[in-house]
């Protein structure tokens, strides 16, 4: 019986490392396998912990030395020591077992806060390289200052500032998740009354790309972001088509799976309103799986960081066009 069990778990262990060493789809599988069975689990947390973790020690510890010194002066142990042997092995596994799940939570939970630790230092960096870049603006345009005159369009330059932004938060993705430069792009599409829909920035300029009016006249993810007022993620792109919740370009079709981040800014003049998008999308590669709500959960957070700094900008920007 216990070469049985022996031979299964060594079996299903076996398949698991052949599937996460040959190919992606196994490291999905065990990945997928890992996030649920390990992180915040409520069975496992309860396995985890103290209480349980000391009692199986002291468990194991008190049957072995019970059957080491007194097997042979208690009857009842004397007389089944086989039956004893098999308990005394299942306990021991169970002991071992639980150890092995508490090892396994503690990993997985370092491995997730040290990615979004990484993740939000490089945020930081980036930050300060904004800021740094407007302070030296300031600093080089306030000997030019004239007494009575308008030093809100002389200092400012929030067009630089949202450039820099622009490719602070790509250099940013690229790094972070390991994605081709050339495989994200990051628009900001805006509608305005009484003028056509248009991209008021793109980092890739060359870019055969689908009309600002095409997007908004599907079920585009930038329109739903417009009419929700809320930041959307969707981690594939292609799940989220089959589900009518997203339109598939002709880039999107002519690359592998990828994902899309959109964010509303809404500016609001005395005399007119400004629609923007912000978007991320990415070709080839995914910011993280669908399962992955932690990852994703993350991911969104950060980016809604970014791109609040990308929005005091963009407002700052049509305040100045709209007092000229």
């Amino acid at each position: 019986m216990d070469l049985i069990i022996l031979a299964i778990t060594s079996s299903l262990i076996l398949v698991f490392l052949i599937l996460y060493l040959t190919n992606k789809f196994g490291k999905l599988v065990v990945h997928y396998i890992c996030l649920r069975l390990f992180h915040k689990s409520p069975v496992v947390d309860f396995l985890s912990s103290r209480l349980i973790q000391v009692g199986a020690t002291f468990l194991s510890t008190a049957y072995f030395l019970t059957l080491d010194i007194f097997g042979d002066d208690i009857d009842f142990i004397s007389n089944n020591k086989e039956i004893h042997k098999i308990v005394f092995a299942f306990v021991l596994l169970g002991t071992f077992l639980l150890i092995l799940v508490k090892e396994a939570s503690d990993v997985i939970s370092e491995r997730l806060t040290a990615s979004n630790n990484r993740i939000s230092n490089k945020l930081s960096v980036m930050a300060t390289k904004s800021v740094l870049a407007k302070l030296t603006r300031v600093q080089n345009q306030s000997k030019y200052l004239k007494k009575n005159s308008n030093v809100f369009k002389t200092i400012a330059d929030p067009d630089d500032q949202i450039s820099i932004l622009i490719t602070e938060f790509v250099d940013l993705i690229s790094a972070s998740f390991h994605i081709d430069r050339d495989n994200i792009a990051l628009t900001i599409l805006t509608v305005e009354e009484n003028k056509k829909p248009y991209f008021k920035e793109k980092n890739h300029r060359n870019w055969r790309r689908t009309t600002p009016k095409e997007l908004l006249d599907n079920n585009s993810a930038a329109k739903r972001c417009i009419e929700t007022g809320q930041p959307i993620f969707l981690c594939s792109k292609v799940e989220a088509a089959k589900n009518d919740k997203y339109f598939l370009s002709e880039r999107d079709k002519e690359n592998e799976d990828g994902s899309i981040y959109c964010y509303p800014v809404i500016i609001d003049l005395p005399d007119r309103l400004i629609q923007n998008i912000i978007s991320v999308s990415t070709y080839n590669a995914k910011l993280s799986e669908s399962y992955d709500d932690v990852k994703s959960k993350a991911i969104l957070q950060v980016f809604n960081d970014v791109c609040r700094r990308i929005e005091l900008e963009l407002t700052l920007s049509k305040i100045k066009l709209w007092t000229n």
